[in-house]
């Protein structure tokens, strides 16, 4: 049985191979971490910083030029103390079983 954190991560991977491309006027993934970062009060370089990664990166994804992977993911939402649902969901997905422990019939 899987426990909450496998679980998440199991959905998160299957969602579309992480495809944050948002829908029509909805924030982009890049939009999410802009509006973070400048509500934080910090440039790009000094996230990268204490993300120990290039500052170049950090902007790729600010720009949506290329997709986090899981571990930026995860980077990303402990920095902005946001989960990473919050991060990636585009608005309006239903993450159901997210909440509880999954159901197993026999």
């Amino acid at each position: 049985m899987y426990n909450n954190i496998e679980y998440i991560l199991t959905r998160i991977v299957e969602f579309d191979t992480m495809r944050l491309i948002m829908k029509g006027n909805a924030m982009s993934f890049g939009g999410k971490i802009k509006q973070l970062r400048k509500a934080a009060g910090l440039s790009q370089k000094e996230v990268a910083e204490k993300l120990e990664m290039a500052r170049a990166t950090y902007a790729s994804l600010e720009v949506d030029r290329r997709e986090p992977d899981l571990g930026e993911i995860n980077a990303l939402s402990q920095f902005y103390e946001i989960s990473m649902m919050e991060l990636i969901a585009e608005e309006g997905d239903d993450w159901p079983g997210v909440i509880s422990e999954p159901t197993v019939e026999y």
